[in-house]
């Protein structure tokens, strides 16, 4: 267990931290490319402008993180719980985010474009300005969006 780890700017590309349970952790800065965060915890972890490029989330849980501006570019995010996550202006680029839960997820001006948004759930989410062009779609629900949402791109199948 690692709750409350304080690991701003910390160098953790290609750590292997399947299961590991990184709750309300400072990572701030981090760099966390390629790592291996398969069923991970990280409800509440402050991940403000931390890199997780090509990161193997699957599974994981990131409820209520701070991920503004963070970097999920390419990274595996299948089955991963996002509630509540704090994304603005984050790039998740290409990332595989099928079967993902994002419950009143904060999405203003992030980039989900080439994503894999297949079978994700986005419940009461605010998506003010957020980049979706050419992502897949096919079978995600999108239900009660925040008033005054836009989700540029948006094409369901």
């Amino acid at each position: 267990m690692f709750h409350f780890a304080q690991l701003q700017g910390a160098l953790l590309d290609s750590a292997r931290l399947q299961g590991a349970s990184l709750n309300r952790s400072q990572l701030q800065g981090a760099s966390l490319n390629n790592a291996e965060l398969q069923g991970a915890s990280l409800d509440y972890a402050q991940l403000q402008g931390a890199s997780l490029v090509s990161a193997q989330l699957e599974g994981a849980s990131l409820d209520y993180a701070q991920l503004q501006s963070a970097s999920l570019v390419s990274a595996q995010l299948e089955g991963a719980s996002l509630d509540y996550a704090q994304l603005q202006g984050a790039s998740l680029v290409s990332a595989q985010l099928e079967g993902a839960s994002l419950f009143r997820v904060q999405l203003q001006g992030a980039s989900l474009a080439w994503a894999d948004l297949q079978g994700a759930s986005f419940s009461n989410v605010f998506v003010w300005r957020a980049d979706t062009a050419s992502s897949d779609w096919k079978e995600t629900r999108v239900l009660a969006p925040t008033s005054g949402s836009r989700i540029l791109g948006f094409r369901p199948n």
